[in-house]
């Protein structure tokens, strides 16, 4: 079957707006990495992928190299390098490198352009390329719904369409509001060519600096002194240029309210596009990686989707997703069933060398004792009435605190918001004939029907969390009882252990500290890097890519703020090697109830 184009089909403004509340109940934002299963419109969670940019774009060339392909907007540094590659710009070969060598980049790495329209019309392109691919270039478009139009003209039925985009929060956009879908509709409706006076002004009186790394520190620069007067000076130009392109950027977007608009142009028949696959902002960077393809009900019948899994899952020194459960130690093979005959350790040997801890009677699994682990023997100790408990616990991980839990009577349901977690939690409690609940989803933002139980067992959990204050205030609301083992900050550095003492300056960013308020009393949050641990694949940390540490005496104070005033402190390790951490059992109790500390 012909794929069903979408120019020309502009539904009526009113139609639209109509539209948009019901497209904005039914959709919600990704936080992680985002997988769009085939047949569906709804994004699921999938994991990092890329652990550079250099890794990303040896992707692209090596999918390039066997596909056919159009970079738009390369200037002076393409991706794209194979023989066969397209280019489209706005400029010509000639002013392109004039204009590369302007703006720092080496004029001789320009390609030929075979494509040139001075206003960016992609109509002019006759060919249809597998790959299209753009760095930092949809941002800048006047009218994001005719790029992506045009752009779905452009591709094979087995096309996708990649790209680079920048995070506003952390580049010279950081002070700029998020594109909505709102405005994105509003500027198709207008036919803009170029961008509006507004969004020239603000990209001359308030952008900042352009350092990553600063942003990631919590330094996001400060206003200019001058702003009136910037003000001024951009209105002027831009009413020189009379009409004539201007070269900024008019759509500021994350990670996550880019895969919400696509979602919503998807669903209002706006665009055919729809993000299959998308992997967030790396520490210390300023971009974030999409793949789009056009799914069935737009085109008529296509593998696109294969495609996209294609590019995004291709080994590349090791990187798979997390899904594709790399490094069997049960035979599979090259389609993927499992060859071997049937044994209760299949399920566990698919995932290969991302097991964390050991789980009993397998061997093909990690090192750690979680599965009898001292803390939850000591937890046993402090709340004897174990059996018969309901336990509601927060980041099960692997389920060895689960299998502990269960073992003592508890009735236990754990909640888990990493697929692979998930998944291998799954295989255990198949494996050992356990009785408890797994459920898949971000606690942080909700315990659903689960929120109501005896006790809450969070263990591992606090110090990944982007909001540790808010996660507490919810254990405060749901129960009366908690367990929580944790890593806090210490500011004073000499008290931590070697080597992560020498660490402890650059992965917590101590200036970029920030000081919360609750109920009247101030708390103070430390931002920490994950960094080079996303690329590990049996990664288990939080959902960004930074979580923020608080202050031992801090938990214990809100703690107690929230009615736990009965608390017992155990396994206190100021010098953790991975960070000072304690173990702390709270109930709600009495007012005189005195403190304990083993």
């Amino acid at each position: 079957m012909k794929r069903v184009l979408l120019k020309g089909h502009v539904p009526a403004v009113g139609v639209v707006r109509s539209q948009l509340a019901r497209v904005k109940r039914k959709l919600t934002r990704p936080t992680q990495s985002t997988n769009v299963s085939p047949g569906t419109s709804e994004p699921q969670l999938e994991d990092r992928v890329f652990s550079s940019r250099d890794d990303f774009c040896a992707r692209v060339n090596a999918y390039a190299a066997e596909h056919s392909a159009l970079e738009i907007g390369p200037l002076g540094s393409p991706t794209i390098t194979v023989p066969h590659a397209e280019f489209f710009d706005i400029l010509p070969t000639n002013e392109l490198r004039i204009k590369a060598a302007q703006s720092g980049h080496d004029p001789e790495k320009v390609p030929n352009i075979d494509w040139v329209s001075p206003t960016g019309d992609l109509n002019i392109v006759t060919r249809r390329y597998q790959l299209i691919y753009s760095s930092h270039v949809i941002e800048h478009q006047p009218d994001l719904v005719r790029h992506l139009q045009n752009t779905a003209q452009l591709l094979t039925d087995d096309g996708i369409y990649v790209m680079a985009i920048p995070d506003k929060r952390y580049c010279f956009d950081h002070f700029f509001d998020e594109s909505t879908f709102d405005d994105v509709v509003k500027a198709h409706d207008e036919r803009r060519k170029v961008p509006t006076q507004d969004a020239y002004v603000r990209s001359v009186a308030q952008a900042t600096h352009n350092e990553p790394g600063r942003h990631w520190a919590g330094d996001h620069g400060r206003d200019h002194d001058r702003v009136d007067e910037m003000v001024v000076s951009a209105s002027k130009a831009y009413k020189q240029a009379n009409g004539a392109y201007l070269d900024v950027h008019t759509w500021y977007f994350t990670p996550e309210s880019f895969v919400s608009i696509l979602a919503q142009l998807h669903e209002a028949g706006l665009s055919p596009w729809r993000v299959r696959k998308m992997q967030p902002t790396l520490a210390n960077t300023f971009e974030f990686y999409v793949v789009l393809d056009i799914p069935v009900d737009s085109r008529g019948t296509s593998n696109a989707g294969s495609q996209a899994e294609t590019f995004w899952n291709a080994q590349r020194n090791g990187w798979t997703t997390t899904l594709e459960l790399r490094h069997h130690q049960v035979a599979v093979n090259h389609i993927g069933f499992v060859t071997a005959a049937p044994a209760a350790n299949n399920a566990l040997g698919i995932f290969g060398d991302v097991w964390t801890s050991s789980v009993p009677g397998f061997s093909n699994t990690g090192s750690m004792g979680l599965f009898a682990d001292p803390r939850i023997g000591w937890l046993q100790e402090v709340c004897p009435e174990m059996s018969g408990l309901r336990v509601l616990e927060l980041g099960p991980l692997e389920a060895g605190h689960t299998y502990a839990l269960e073992s003592m009577g508890a009735e236990v349901t754990a909640i888990e918001s990493s697929i692979s977690s998930f998944l291998r939690c799954l295989a255990v409690k198949n494996a050992l004939h356990m009785k408890s609940t797994f459920v898949l989803g971000d606690f942080t933002k909700s315990f659903g029907d689960w929120r109501y139980g005896d006790l809450i067992v969070a263990s591992g959990v606090l110090y990944h969390l982007i909001d540790p204050i808010d996660m507490l205030v919810k254990i405060g609301n749901s129960c009366d009882r908690v367990f929580i083992w944790t890593h806090y900050f210490d500011p004073n550095l000499d008290h931590w252990a070697e080597p992560i003492r020498a660490m402890a300056r650059t992965k917590w960013h101590v200036s970029a500290s920030a000081k919360v308020h609750y109920a009247g009393e101030e708390y103070t949050l430390v931002p920490q890097l994950y960094g080079e641990e996303l690329a590990w694949g049996g990664f288990c940390g939080g959902t960004a890519t930074q979580s923020n540490w608080m202050l031992r005496e801090d938990i214990l104070k809100l703690l107690r703020q929230l009615g736990f005033t009965h608390q017992e402190i155990a396994f206190d390790e100021p010098q953790h090697p991975n960070g000072p951490s304690f173990a702390i059992y709270a109930a709600k109790a009495e007012p005189d109830t005195k403190l304990k500390s083993n």
